[in-house]
Order: structure tokens, then sequence, then C-alpha cells
């Protein structure tokens, strides 16, 4: 077969129909060789470009040589060599190449096929496709069949091993279409993405069990359902979101894992130590400063059997924000009637109740000082016909303080340094009656009071517009809790700057003798780095010698009390690194109870994306406790965003 070049290196040779089906191209009215095509137009199926190109006639086949593209957007295939041949299912290719989902290549990821079919708008067939890492394979299949998002296609196979349940291999489908109909614009324009996507995925246990998921996703909600069966069942229910429906708004959340098997089967430490399953269905309506609100809440115990009894009911809110002047306040007043489970046998109860809160910021300058205050107070009352009772909380907070400052660069965003000597008090109370459950209220689940008088010093340097600066706290006074008052020192720092961003927020510090004794409250957290590079993160949180409200009280008076990171005797530490290595991204962290020495929770993977970030594999490997064994899995995400918005 003669060939010869079509021109230099990278010249574009688009491929017209005419190629393949025109007169001056038919096998008779041509030798039986081949004849050499230096340009032609454009493929009905593609687009494609090589050095070297050329046409049997007798055979109907094109043959391409040297930086072999082939474009059929959302599809992209690469390679040294191929033949191509029109068939009844598209453009048929034949040759090793390689498959991209957006114009450029993957590194340090690649799909390896021996062959290939383009039918568009949106689908390829790829013969024994093999994923490669690093030129290693590590995934191969006969055949797999891609579509473009706008359609049914198939998911990436599940592969994961997942600690003492074994390994958990499946398939899954994908199901778009769209609330607004559109016609299908002509290749090779991208077709409309969907707005609504359903996939479903199926798999099963190799010990005999299996594991079924099903997630629906719009613009502005997400739902899922997931079933698990090895010797029982489990269900994890997760669905959040809202609508529109004016002049109202429909919003709803709702986080259940029904049975113990649901509660075992999820790798999340953060979703499987969740104490309640809860839900509500709100609808709303705003104003210019007033909001008017109806739900219904639900709330059962996490991991309970899926026909346990749940509490809940509906209630009824207004809430009110304004601000006049220096001062901002808002106030919330709402009521309702929950249902609540009961053994059997016994009278079926109702809890009614009402509650209100009220919070009011201020701030201004009284000559050379600036004067701050806050306050914020709840009370709720409930009686479920047999008792009755109230929760209150309150929390209040003043301030005054000298500040002098000045600019030490120009611009529109100068680097300023303000030293700022100040007097404060706060004060918070809590107390409760025992009736609301924690599902439902919005108080506080510890009792007592405490204050804090004290004076200070604060310094700053740095620029407000971009966050960047560094900031620093020291206070001494006394802290007034049970009665008896003791010593206490305060400390607070920040650091911001483009990489990174660190915390000591509400650091606190006790000695001497008192009511309270001498103890400490510490909470810090920080991060530095990027979000795609290196990143080292830390957390730790540590009280002892005070009770919870007290530590509150030294972190931050201002804040209702609640429970929080200080709301356990004992220290925890949590850690986080991220390090990107030769196109790959590790990352790994761990929590652990520093008290105990135990360790709570361990996670460690490694994402791998291609050049374009259209392709990701991602491999996890995560433990926790209350879960035996170590869960392992890999994760490939076809990101065809030629078909997107």
């Amino acid at each position: 077969m003669r060939r010869r070049p079509a021109g230099p290196r990278a010249l574009a040779a688009l491929v017209a129909l005419a190629a393949f089906g025109s007169s001056s191209a038919r096998a008779d009215a041509a030798p039986a060789e081949a004849r050499p095509v230096a340009e032609v137009t454009q493929l009905d199926e593609a687009t494609a470009r090589a050095d070297e190109v050329s046409f049997d006639a007798r055979s109907q086949k094109l043959t391409l040589r040297g930086n072999v593209r082939v474009d059929a957007s959302p599809f992209h295939l690469r390679s040294e060599a191929i033949e191509a041949e029109r068939t009844d299912h598209g453009l048929e290719i034949v040759g090793d190449s390689r498959v991209a989902f957006c114009p450029c290549l993957g590194t340090p990821l690649a799909i390896h096929v021996a062959g290939a079919t383009v039918a568009p708008p949106g689908d390829l067939f790829l013969d024994r496709p093999t994923l490669e890492v690093f030129g290693l394979p590590v995934l191969w299949l006969p055949k797999f069949w891609l579509r473009s998002p706008a359609r049914v296609g198939l998911l990436p196979p599940t592969v994961a091993y997942r600690g003492n349940d074994g390994v958990l291999l499946g398939g899954g489908l994908h199901v778009p279409w769209s609330s607004r109909p559109e016609p299908r614009r002509p290749w090779p324009d991208p077709e409309t993405p969907p707005d609504r996507v359903l996939s479903v995925r199926g798999a099963g246990y190799l010990k005999g069990g299996a594991r079924t998921e099903a997630t629906f996703q719009t613009d502005r909600s997400v739902s899922r359902v997931t079933w698990d069966y090895l010797d029982e069942h489990g269900l994890a229910l997760e669905s959040r979101g809202s609508a529109a429906l004016e002049p109202a708004r429909v919003a709803w959340d709702l986080d259940a894992l029904r049975g113990a098997r649901a509660v075992r089967a999820t790798s999340a430490l953060t979703v499987a130590a969740a104490p309640y399953d809860r839900g509500a269905v709100e609808v709303s309506a705003s104003g210019a400063d007033l909001t008017a609100a109806t739900a219904v809440h639900l709330a059962s115990a996490r991991g309970a059997a899926g026909g346990t009894a749940v509490a809940g009911g509906p209630d009824v809110t207004l809430r009110r924000s304004r601000s006049r002047g220096p001062i901002a306040y808002d106030a919330t007043v709402d009521g309702g009637t929950y249902h609540l489970p009961v053994p059997a046998g016994d009278a079926a109860r109702a809890l009614s109740f009402a509650r209100a809160e009220i919070g009011a910021d201020a701030s201004g300058a009284l000559g050379p000082t600036v004067a701050r205050a806050s306050a914020r107070g709840a009370a709720a009352a409930a009686s479920d016909g047999q008792a009755s009772g109230v929760d209150r909380a309150i929390a209040v907070r003043s301030e005054l303080g000298v500040p002098v400052g000045r600019a030490l660069t120009g611009g529109p965003d100068p680097w300023l340094h303000r030293v700022e000597p100040s007097l404060a008090a706060g004060a918070i109370a809590a107390s409760e009656s025992g009736l609301f459950g924690p599902g439902f209220t919005r108080g506080s689940p510890v009792e007592g009071g405490a204050g804090v008088v004290d004076g200070g010093i604060a310094t700053e340097i740095g620029r407000h517009a971009h966050r960047d600066g560094l900031a620093v706290e020291a206070r001494a006074g006394g802290l007034l809790a049970r009665g008896g008052a003791t010593p206490a020192l305060r400390g607070r720092a920040t650091l911001g700057v483009r990489l990174a961003r660190l915390s000591l927020d509400g650091g606190a510090l006790t000695r001497g003798q008192g009511a309270s004794g001498g103890g400490a409250a510490l909470v810090a957290r920080g991060r530095l780095g990027t979000e795609g590079g290196f990143a080292i993160g830390a957390r730790f949180s540590a009280r002892s010698g005070l009770d919870p409200v007290a530590a509150r009280a030294l972190a931050d008076p201002s804040s209702e009390p609640r429970v929080g990171f200080v709301a356990r005797e004992g220290a925890t530490a949590g850690l986080l690194l991220q390090a990107p290595v030769g196109g790959a991204l590790f990352s790994g962290g761990l929590d652990a109870d520093v008290t105990t020495r135990a360790l709570v929770a361990a996670r460690g993977g490694v994402l791998l994306r291609d050049g374009c970030g259209c392709i990701a594999v991602s491999a996890l490997v995560t433990q926790r406790v209350g879960r035996e064994g170590i869960d392992a899995m890999l994760v490939l995400d076809l990101d065809a965003r030629a078909g997107r918005k």
C-alpha cells in the first residue's frame, strides 16, 4: 500500500463522508491500490488528525499513522496507528489506542484499548479496555460500553474489601432525564446535560450477602437509599434539598440508619456515631424581616429496628431579625406537639411545648473607646400530661476596649497593625427539665452556671480583605462558678496567611484553690497548605478539672452552652496529611482518644487524575472503632466533561 505524508507534523487531516462514500472515492473509479489522501474534510462520526493519512478505495478503510487523534465529543482517542472503517454501528477503529474524556491525554491514568466503535452523538464501544496507572495495568474487561452523561449507560464496577464482611463486587446503571425536554442537538454539538440523574448500583458479598444503592440527584436535591444484607438487614436513608413554590419554599432533611446492620456497615465514623436518626420537612415564607414556617420533625435512636416507634410531630415557627443603628437583634418563637414512643401496653403520650429565643449584638464608639455587647437567651416550656418543666439558657458578654492602630503600607488593602487593651465580663447559665429529648431541644444538655471577669490586651497585624494576618489575645481575671471564684487566664491566637489557617480557639487555664478547683480547657485547630497540593491539618481538644459549663465560659462566654469538644473529660486529637507525589495525591488521617490512648478512626488513600482531571481513580482504606477489620475500596470516576455545561 503506497502512502504519502499529508504534510508537516501535526498537520490536521479532517476526514469527510465523501472520503468513504462519494463517487470520487468509489472502488470502480480508482485503481485497486491505495490512493493517498493529502487533505480530506470531515467524518460524520468524528474529527481525525494524523501525520499520514491514506485511503484504500477497495476495502473502504482509512489508515492513519503518526500522532493520531480521533475526537468524537465527549470521547477522545490517541494512537500511533489505526485503521478506520464505517459500519452499520458507526465508525469502527482497529489498533492499539488510548481513550481520554477531554481533549488532553490522561496522565498518569489512561484507558488502553485494542479497538473502539464510535457511534455518535454519545456512545463509545471499547474492545478489551485496560485501565493503566503509570503504564501498569490495574483493571481489564473484555468489552465496555461508554456513554455520555446525557444518556442511559453503565457505571464503573464496584470493587471493595469491607473488613470482616469480605469482598464486595458489583456494577451499576446511570439513568438521566430532563425536566425540561429539549430537542437533541445535531452532532458534533454536545448534548444538553440532564438536570435529573438516577444512579442504581447492585453488588454482592462473596460471603453470600448483597448491597444495593439508589441515588437520585437534581440541581437542588440529592437522595440516597442503601440496603445492605449480610446475616441481617440494614437500611440507610439520606435526603436533603429544597424547592421554590412561590411565594413559599419547601426544604427537607433526612438522615437515618435503620437496623444495627446499617450502623455496622458504614465506614464513616461520624455517620455511625450520630446518636439519633432525624428527619424534617419545612414549608416557609419570608418577608422583609419576618419568616414564618411550619415543619414536621421526626427522631429515633440510631440503628433502631425498622418498626421501632419514632418521636415526632408538627410545629410552627415565627422569626424576626432586624438591625437599628449599632444594634442587631433576632427573635424566634415556636410551638408544637410531638408524639412520644411508649412501651407496649402503655397509653399514648404527647409532648406539647412552646419555646422562645432572642439575641442581640451591639457595638459602637464611646469617645476613644469601643464598646461591644452581646446577649442571647432561650426558654422552653413543655408538658407531657404527667409532668411539666422549663428549660432555660442564657449567655451575656460585654467588653470595653481602647483600640490603637496604624497602616504599615498604602493601597486599597494595606497591612494594618492594631493594639487594643480591654476589660470584659461574661456569663452563661443553663438548666433543663429532662422533658425535651436530644432530638428536639435547642437549649443546653448541660446544667449549671459560670462567669468570667477579666482584662487583657490584643494585638493584630494583617490585611482584612485577604484574611491574612496574625492575631494574639491574652487575658487574666477570675472564673466564678458554683459560688466560688478562681483566678483564670485565657488566651486566643489565630494565624491566617495565603496557605495557612491556624487557631487556638478559646484556649483556657485556671490555677489556684476555689470552688471549681484547678483545671484547664483548650481547643485548637489548624491547617497549612493548598487544597490540591501539600497540606497538613491538626485538631486538639482537652478538658481537665472543669465542668463543661466552666470550660465553655472560659472558651467563649458569648456562645450558648452545648455539647462540644470540651463536653467530656480528657483529650482528643486528630491529624490530616496530604501530599502530591508524581501526579498522585496521597492523603491520610487519624483520630484518637489521647487520654485512653485508643485509636478512634484511621484513613488513608491515593487519588490519581488525568492531566485535565476528567477521569479519576481513588484507592481508599479506612478503619474505625465499632467496625471489625479494615475497609478498602477502589473507585473509578468517569467525568465526561465535554458533555457537560
